[in-house]
Order: structure tokens, then C-alpha cells, then sequence
């Protein structure tokens, strides 16, 4: 029996990746640390406002919410992040953005009216 080494398939290229953007974020004040049943705590910072801007996608953002999950185990304190923004692209289109631990989901309904 052969095992081959590949794990994708034969019509599909390798992944490559692009600068698309960067933010600035403004935080309003933080809730009290929230305790979590299996350990770590959670840090709600409300997001009041910002941008986004970069070759791909440029943007205010309206609103959202910044809460990691901080977990200190042996010693090592880890941050796992848990962001959600939401506002309105350059053509006004709306969109959502929600970062969770080590992947980026972007929801953008582009205008039905184009100037």
C-alpha cells in the first residue's frame, strides 16, 4: 500500500496570501474581568469606533466588541482573541468582520446602488 504525501487535490494550487488591510481601533472602558467555569477569564472592551484601510478594503468601523480569553496555565498566560466589528465600506456597503483564535471571517454585502 502506497500513501501518498499530498493532501490536496490534483486541480488545486498552493495557498498564497495578500496584504488586504490594517485597522486602528478605538476601545471604550473594560468590564470587570469575567471568570470562566474551566478556568481563564474573559476582558470585555466595547470597540466606540475606527478605521480600516489598506489596498484591499477601506472602512469606518461603527461598532463592536473586543473580548480574548486569557488563560494562565504552568505559568504562561496565553491571549486568545475574540474581536467583532461592524460598520460601513468606502461605498457605503455594510460589513462584519469577527476575529476568532487563528481565523479572519469578512461578511461584506457590496451596495445595490452604484454612484
Amino acid at each position: 500500500m502506497t500513501l501518498s504525501t499530498s493532501t490536496s487535490d490534483a486541480g488545486v494550487g498552493p495557498l498564497t496570501s495578500a496584504y488586504l488591510f490594517s485597522a486602528t481601533v478605538n476601545l471604550g472602558k473594560a468590564l470587570a474581568p469575567i471568570p470562566l467555569l474551566e478556568g481563564g477569564k474573559r476582558i470585555v472592551e466595547p470597540i466606540t469606533g475606527g478605521i480600516i484601510y489598506g489596498p484591499g478594503f477601506n472602512a469606518t468601523i461603527d461598532g463592536g466588541v473586543a473580548a480574548p480569553v486569557v488563560v494562565t496555565n504552568n505559568g504562561t498566560t496565553t491571549q486568545i482573541p475574540y474581536i467583532y466589528a461592524y460598520g460601513h465600506a468606502d461605498d457605503g456597503s455594510p460589513f462584519y468582520i469577527e476575529v476568532i483564535i487563528s481565523y479572519i471571517r469578512i461578511i461584506f454585502r457590496p451596495s445595490l446602488t452604484k454612484p
